[in-house]
């Protein structure tokens, strides 16, 4: 029985059921930008942004915005700097390229 029981991971791993964590891992951009506006400024013009792209879906917080594109996820969170001041900071991923998340990147804070 114990050597049956060890044979199912290798099992599952050969029938793809299980893939290395390593093998799932996106890949990842980010950047920031400052914005000339307060908190709920920033916040504003994530929600603005988001409805001009092709979004499948998106979510927001109190301090962020994020959302899903085609085989890939962005986070955009906000801070307040100072008096009517904050910064935008922008994660992107994507499954499988880096150059995608990349452009997907420049394309927000272009945007933003």
């Amino acid at each position: 029985m114990r050597k049956f029981l060890s044979a199912i991971p290798g099992a599952l791993l050969s029938l793809g059921l299980l893939t290395p964590i390593a093998d799932a891992r996106p890949l990842i951009s980010s950047g920031e930008k400052p914005i000339e506006t307060d908190l709920q400024g920033c916040l504003g013009r994530a929600d603005e942004l988001i409805k001009t792209l092709a979004i499948i879906s998106s979510g927001q917080g109190p301090y962020h915005r994020s959302g899903y594109y085609e085989d890939g996820a962005f986070r955009i969170l906000c801070y307040e700097t100072g008096q009517e001041r904050s910064l935008a900071i922008i994660f992107v991923a994507h499954e499988t390229s880096q150059e995608v998340a990349d452009t997907f990147l420049d394309l927000l804070l272009n945007e933003f």
